[in-house]
């Protein structure tokens, strides 16, 4: 049994196929490529089309239908996290726009599930997508108890058991780095401007650490903390065209202390604000992704331990990328079957002729 999972994100809508063998190890497989198509699934965030409405929202409810049948999955989640949510904070997304979409998924996509994930429900289900990879691919020796950090376009979320055994907690931070990404290109857009991309990571990080401090947590996270998502790929050479290869051969895919990342992520920062204008949202995006993970490094105790990794090989070949959509199939998969449904009382003729049997025995 396969089950798709379409992750309406903050920057796209994506979608993968998640599905477990007869030894029960978890399989995960790019939406498209599951069908032999070479361009990945991706269609408009959802909050765009919520606010256009109209035939807009109708082809992206009608492109998931589409993707349900192409798959040939049995069961389908359609979640949204926290760009969503911070649409509806905003009033950008009313509870019209979504009563529309609900109509929509009722019509053309009746069997799907729709999740409006809350922050700590998105915390719980990547903390759980974590606990599971790291079960499989970290040794002993790592520090525990393992935690998580993830980091988006809108928000980043943290899960964590402390002590060991203890129940979880969980965290979300709104930091809106899509929205710091595009006022850096209006910034670049206007004038030359030498102190863009520093200007950008000033204002990024002063907005952020009021975050972590508001939260109450600042410096009290311990153990290790395994960083995920977009923040994740700061530890990967090859993400985003090879902008983090000098980062990551630092700290990625390695356990390392909190002094070492926050210096290697203030120096990496450091080089790239003497880059020059910024060409388009995606670098600047790109760029305050280390910003984004540096700040959110204030939650952590100096003691604690970090390890960077997007996708994580659980077994020869095998690569599983933590994430909500991870934690919500490990949830489903593992929850106990419904009960039996009770039998159906006999029908009057099959009781006459129980009637029949007794009397003649």
């Amino acid at each position: 049994m396969s089950t798709l999972i379409v992750d309406c994100g903050s920057g796209l809508t994506r979608a993968a196929v998640f599905w477990g063998d007869a030894g029960n190890r978890v399989h995960a497989c790019e939406a498209s490529a599951s069908t032999g198509q070479a361009e990945p699934f991706a269609l408009p965030r959802i909050v765009d089309v919520l606010t256009e409405g109209g035939s807009a929202l109708r082809r992206w409810v009608a492109s998931i239908q589409e993707l349900v049948v192409a798959t040939g999955c049995t069961s389908t989640v359609i979640g949204a996290t926290g760009g969503l949510r911070q649409a509806e904070a905003a009033g950008r997304v009313t509870p019209r726009m979504l009563a529309s979409l609900g109509e929509l998924l009722r019509e053309l996509v009746p069997a799907a599930e729709f999740r409006s994930l809350s922050g700590e429900d998105e915390a719980r289900a990547e903390l759980g997508a974590v606990q599971h990879v790291a079960d499989l691919t970290l040794p002993p020796s790592v520090p525990r108890p393992i935690g998580m950090l993830s980091g988006g376009g809108m928000t980043s979320q943290v899960g964590r058991h402390d002590p060991p055994g203890a129940a979880a907690s969980f965290l979300s931070v709104t930091h809106g780095l899509i929205d710091a990404a595009a006022s850096l290109c209006e910034r670049a857009d206007g004038a030359a401007d030498e102190d863009a991309r520093s200007c950008a990571i000033e204002a990024f990080g002063a907005r952020l650490a009021a975050e972590v401090s508001a939260s109450g947590r600042r410096g009290q996270l311990r153990g290790t903390l395994v960083a995920i998502e977009m923040v994740g790929a700061c530890g990967s050479a090859d993400e985003y065209g090879g902008r983090f290869a000098g980062l990551a051969r630092q700290v990625g895919q390695r356990v390392v202390g909190k002094a070492a990342l926050v210096a290697a992520l203030r120096e990496h920062l450091q080089q790239w604000a003497r880059g020059g204008a910024v060409a388009s949202r995606h670098e600047a995006y790109a760029g305050l992704l280390p910003a984004e993970l540096l700040g959110l490094a204030g939650l952590a105790d100096e003691g604690a331990s970090f390890y960077l990794c997007r996708s994580f090989e659980v077994a020869p070949g095998v690569t599983l990328k933590p994430s909500w959509s991870l934690g919500v199939y490990l949830s489903r998969s593992s929850a106990p079957p419904p009960p039996p449904s009770p039998p159906s009382p006999p029908s009057p003729p099959t009781r006459l002729l129980l009637l029949l049997l007794l009397l003649r025995s």
